[in-house]
């Protein structure tokens, strides 16, 4: 299977987990990896699988994961299997007002996993990974999540 991961990452949480992601794909399986800002224009027509991973912002992806999906044609996802992550800061000892972004806005993934479905794809799920503060470090056990989420893409 050709597997095309791209993602945007502002403090390196986003790029961690992306790694760990096709860390956990199987080694027979072609695996491209790049930050959506370095990403060739050749490389949108040939994946089986995309995978887009984003750090949540008020629950919504970041300007260039937005731009990177607007930016594909309409019918760019027909027959393609997508999948979406995000990196998320839990409500959980957070303050009044960011608990209330949060339990409002949520998560980007969700979202961002409609998007790439509304450009043809065929959903096969998302997954939301934790850091602990807003510049991280990720939560203990999320890099492995992430590779168990490469391994449950066959």
């Amino acid at each position: 299977m050709k597997v095309l991961i791209v993602y945007d990452s502002l403090f390196g949480n986003t790029h961690q987990i992306a790694e760990a992601v096709q860390e956990g794909f199987q080694k027979n399986n072609e695996i491209k990896l790049f930050h959506v800002s370095k990403m060739p224009a050749d490389s949108r027509d040939w994946p089986d699988l995309l995978v887009v991973g984003t750090p949540t912002h008020g629950g919504h992806s970041t300007g260039p994961v937005k731009n990177f999906i607007s930016s594909l044609p309409g019918h760019a996802l027909v027959d393609k299997f997508v999948a979406a992550f995000d990196t998320s800061i839990p409500s959980e000892g957070q303050g009044t007002f960011v608990k209330l972004i949060i339990r409002v806005f949520k998560n980007a993934a969700p979202r961002l996993l409609k998007e790439l479905c509304s450009k043809g794809g065929r959903e096969i799920g998302y997954e939301i990974f934790w850091v602990k503060d807003k510049e991280g470090p990720l939560k203990d056990g999320e890099s492995e999540r992430a590779k168990k989420m490469g391994r449950r893409f066959k």
